[in-house]
Order: structure tokens, then C-alpha cells, then sequence
């Protein structure tokens, strides 16, 4: 009767340092994941997206200095909660959206 007297407590007792390691690695992963243009991961707490700006700061440090980049250099990021916000890819090129080439401007010669 001794062994089940000290069963139920210590399996409760387990159970709580189980919940309670769970709970820790959640927090540890709580983290958004920036990608960038040029293939580069940065680990990160988004703190404000708009028009033209991502402000983050580092999972590293979070105490530490704000970042703030361009949307133009920033592929998608991956929220801690698993929405994924994707951005276009703008590539430069030698005309603007909707604008045509005059045929008569090109040299054949």
C-alpha cells in the first residue's frame, strides 16, 4: 500500500514537469522566420510590415537594435502563429509594366 500511496502524487508530479517543458519549447520557437531576396533566413520578431518597410528585431537579441529593411528584399515570412505572407518579386527591366516598344525605334542595320 506504501507503493500506492507515493504512485498518484509523483505521476501527477511528472505530468506537471512534462506540461511544463512543453510549455518552455513552445516559448523558445515563438519566433517569425524573414526570407530574403538573396536566400538568406533571419529568425526574428516582426513588429511592423507597411507599403515599402519590414521593422523587425532579432531573435537573437530582442532587446536590441530595430532593423528596418525594404519589402523589395524580402521574399516571404513565416509567422510564429504559421500564417505565410508572400511578397512579389519586382525584377528590373528595360521597360515599365504596360508600356510597349515603338517597332519603328529599332535598328535592324
Amino acid at each position: 500500500m506504501v507503493f500506492l500511496k507515493c504512485y498518484k502524487p509523483c505521476f501527477m508530479r511528472t505530468y506537471l514537469y512534462i506540461a511544463l517543458l512543453f510549455f518552455a519549447t513552445a516559448q523558445l520557437r515563438a519566433q517569425d522566420t524573414l526570407f530574403m531576396t538573396d536566400g538568406a533566413e533571419k529568425l526574428a520578431k516582426i513588429l511592423e510590415v507597411n507599403e515599402t518597410q519590414v521593422k523587425f528585431k532579432l531573435a537573437s537579441n530582442p532587446e536590441g537594435p530595430l532593423f528596418i529593411i525594404g519589402k523589395e528584399n524580402v521574399s516571404r515570412i513565416h509567422y510564429a502563429n504559421g500564417i505565410v505572407e508572400n511578397f512579389p518579386v519586382i525584377k528590373s527591366g528595360s521597360t515599365m509594366p504596360g508600356m510597349k516598344l515603338d517597332p519603328r525605334a529599332t535598328d535592324f542595320g
